[in-house]
């Protein structure tokens, strides 16, 4: 719409003769005035009519995808009231802005020393090209900010859940020799569905009773965990400090980081009712983003040396579909559903996808990155037509001064400078503007997180130099095809078209 609205109004300028010489032969102000308003309401009316197919055929995706309930009426009526404040916006908005450029185009035709049209032409021109740059810079770096908040939560969440399965039993045991033989199953550790279990809300803390190393006993709340041996090689966890388990630990502990805190950020040597610390291990982010990570203690069952050993669930990783679906069989064969009489089954087995399931906790704010990603673009893409548009418009007007400067050897890279330093003032101006608002809303939108990423210089310094090379690419082609000209071309057309 500020496109449109600037786009407009500079054509006011061309078209200067045109309404002086209405002026002249009787026309008033108020019938050229009419006249560019109708103009302006035809090409508004059909772009909101396109835009309002557009809404009527996404629709049903759109829903899909925003995962918003509401009837299509809802929306219908939105889309009525949005469209009657952009005709009233834009209209009062383009009334002043006509009514105002009319009266000076044709005093400045009439009378040539009247000088304010350029100005207030300059100045409006200016204001519109800040106000796209400050809208695109902000949906730039809320972006920028989504992105790696989301590569925050699907990436560093302490611990590989590429291909991990989990199938169990809800009461009975299972040999786990029998698993061992279906072919594709590598390596595994077993009993370990409490640790990736959510907890559905308050997270259940007990009262664990931590002696330090200097011997000084004290009640803590922590969540406990009972997890196998191998947890920390097979699900690929560093570790912050301490060690590893070994092979002749009968008990040991392991504390994530936000219980590390809680003892004082060294707990490694003290003791949990027998179970020794010996390492700490990074937050693991089991449950959704938005749920608070609590202090965690990972206790190590009893080791197991039968081979023909006994568990109630089962932890592995496949990449192939046919593993699954070969220990899904085996599930469905040995501990087959029971029929309730109500005409459905009761399974007495679970399955549980890790990747898929946490990928379905962080859906929402993957589907908002894509969303925001799609408005960036069409933003950067609308600032880049309309800082285009004034470059043409600028070029156009300026030619025959263009020329007189390649006659008195400017450079083209001079000529060039001379755009690119108006637009990269605004272009500067933008950013300070667009900045502090973007930090305000995103740090608002990071509340709700309980890890959250730092907005650290390297992002604004990125992003600024982001758009000062799409200002650059846009400047550049047009006014490289304007420095291209014949200069002595040029001033005979300028001379000719004065004549005129």
């Amino acid at each position: 719409l500020i496109n449109y609205i600037m786009l407009f109004t500079s054509r006011v300028k061309f078209r200067s003769r045109e309404f002086a010489l209405n002026k002249v032969n009787g026309a008033s102000n108020k019938e050229i005035l009419l006249l560019l308003v109708y103009e302006f309401l035809i090409v508004l009316l059909a772009a909101i009519f396109v835009g309002g197919a557009f809404t009527e055929l996404l629709f049903p995706a759109f829903s899909r995808f925003s995962m918003i309930v509401a009837s299509k009426g809802y929306f219908l009526i939105s889309v009525f009231w949005y469209s009657l404040v952009i005709i009233v916006i834009s209209i009062m908005v383009a009334f002043v802005l006509i009514y105002r450029f009319v009266r000076q185009t044709v005093r400045e035709d009439i009378a040539p020393q009247a000088k304010s049209f350029h100005i207030a032409k300059i100045g409006f021109s200016h204001i519109a090209i800040f106000t796209q740059l400050c809208i695109g810079i902000l949906l730039i770096f809320c972006t920028a900010v989504v992105f790696n908040q989301y590569h925050l939560m699907d990436q560093r969440v302490g611990y590989n859940r590429n291909g991990l399965m989990i199938f169990g039993t809800f009461d009975e045991e299972f040999p786990v020799s029998e698993i061992r033989k279906i072919s594709g199953v590598g390596d595994f550790i077993v009993n370990s569905y409490e640790l990736f279990r959510e907890s559905y809300g308050e997270k259940p803390r007990g009262d664990c009773r931590i002696t330090d190393k200097g011997g000084k006993s004290e009640k803590y709340k922590f969540e406990t965990k009972s997890v196998d041996p191998d947890f920390i090689s097979f699900l690929g966890i560093p570790l912050l400090s301490g060690r590893n388990i070994l092979p002749s630990d009968d008990r040991a502990c392991f504390v994530n980081e936000t219980g590390a805190r809680e003892l004082g950020g060294d707990p490694i040597g003290s003791d949990v009712e027998g179970y020794p610390i010996i390492g700490v291990i990074p937050d693991l982010q089991i449950e959704s983003p938005l749920v608070t990570i609590v202090p965690v203690l990972y206790l190590m069952t009893n080791r197991e040396t039968d081979p023909q050993m006994y568990a109630t669930n089962i932890a592995f990783r496949t990449t192939n579909d046919s593993v699954r679906k070969r220990v899904e069989e085996w599930f469905f064969k040995e501990f087959p559903p029971t029929d309730t009489g109500r005409g459905f089954n009761v399974y007495n087995y679970y399955t549980m996808d890790i990747d898929k399931s946490f990928k379905e906790l962080t859906k929402s704010v993957r589907n908002l990155l894509m969303l925001i990603s799609l408005i960036t673009i069409v933003a950067i893409m609308i600032a880049v037509f309309g800082i285009y548009s004034m470059i043409t418009l600028s070029c156009t007007q300026r030619r025959k001064e263009i020329a007189i400067r390649k006659v008195n050897g400017a450079k083209r890279k001079e000529i060039f400078g001379l755009f690119f330093r108006e637009y990269f003032m605004v272009t500067h101006l933008s950013c300070i503007v667009a900045f502090p608002i973007g930090v305000y809303i995103m740090q608002r939108w990071l509340e709700q997180y309980t890890r959250r990423i730092e907005m650290e210089w390297w992002l604004f310094v990125g992003i600024f130099i982001l758009v000062v090379l799409i200002v650059f690419a846009s400047i550049f082609f047009r006014v490289n095809r304007a420095t291209r000209e014949n200069p002595a071309e040029e001033i005979g057309r300028a001379s000719c078209r004065e004549r005129v």
